[in-house]
């Protein structure tokens, strides 16, 4: 992340949450369900894997009796080791980017991530439930052998709570929930994906924002220098891909300017909360139209917290 977040500002239609400053679309505020937090969270993967492939792995979230619990709010979780190792965790199937923290969403009970180890060791894994609080938990550990010469992993070892719910290996077509954007007016074309020109100054991360126990696809940013007005939008599609016709909501229907020096910022939808299997392509353009910059196509289903 960019920066810590300090306050909030409403300023027009636009929202501030400061990471030295962030913003998004206002909304009312609505009333907040009684909160089911996990009491603990397990591993479950092959207690044996080959060296050198990303294997998939499952943290599920526990009630106080050891049960798969679906959660009310997100919750994050770290993995933490016990010992010094070369293993390393990601929330990409081809494990090319290291993660260590994640995000068990609100009305979910699990989440996948890989791990991959190019050298034969046992490992001991301890999983961290809200790691950066007071009320930081230690989860059920879990024991893994990277070995050489074996064909496939072995079952996955009995040391976790016997109901752990089945995790489904694809998703669900377009959200029946998704509401119809609330902007009336017509839609202002924003650049399509194309790669980005060199000469922009910009380092970013698209994420999943979390505020009041809800998170947002959201864009993590900083300009590294001052460009003037600049006219920030997102284009948000349902699925991967970034497909036209699967297109749902557009941030900054308006194409209002903003100056936004050097600063960090964090930008969010804030009408498609926990929707996971959405996309978005994030640009900057000037006040004449001219696309300046844009983050091609990001898949939210398996990006990290800001």
């Amino acid at each position: 992340m960019l920066g810590r977040i300090r306050q909030v500002l409403v300023l027009g239609v636009l929202a501030f949450v400061f990471a030295t400053g962030s913003r998004a679309d206002t909304e009312p505020l609505l009333g907040q369900s009684k909160a089911v937090n996990a009491s603990s969270v397990s591993i479950t993967g092959p207690a044996v894997v080959p060296i050198g492939q990303c294997v998939a792995f499952t943290i599920t979230a526990l009630d106080g009796n050891g049960q798969a619990l679906q959660l009310a709010h997100n919750q994050r979780v770290r993995l933490d080791l016990i010992q010094s190792a070369s293993v390393r965790f990601s929330a990409k199937s081809s494990c090319s980017k290291a993660q260590k923290e994640y995000v068990i969403k609100a009305k979910h009970s699990a989440i996948t991530f890989y791990v991959e180890d190019q050298v034969s060791e046992e490992i001991t894994i301890q999983p961290i439930l809200n790691p950066h609080s007071s009320g930081r938990i230690n989860g059920l550990k879990f024991d893994v052998s990277f070995v050489s010469n074996i064909a496939t992993p072995t079952p996955t070892q009995a040391a976790t709570p016997t109901t752990t719910p089945t995790v489904l290996a694809t998703r669900t077509a377009t959200p029946t929930s998704v509401p119809t954007p609330t902007f009336s007016a017509t839609r202002i074309p924003s650049p399509t994906p194309t790669s980005s020109p060199s000469t922009f100054g910009i380092l970013y991360d698209a994420c999943w924002f979390d505020k009041n126990g809800d998170a947002y696809q959201a864009l993590d940013f900083k300009l590294t220098k001052p460009y003037g007005p600049l006219v920030l939008q997102g284009e948000l599609y349902i699925g991967e891909g970034c497909d036209p016709k699967a297109w749902n909501d557009q941030l900054n229907d308006t194409g209002a300017a903003d100056n936004f020096g050097t600063l960090g910022w964090i930008f969010y939808f804030i009408y498609r909360p926990n929707i996971t299997d959405v996309s978005v392509v994030w640009s900057f353009s000037d006040t004449s139209g001219n696309e300046l910059w844009n983050s091609g196509c990001e898949n939210y289903i398996s990006l990290p917290p800001c």
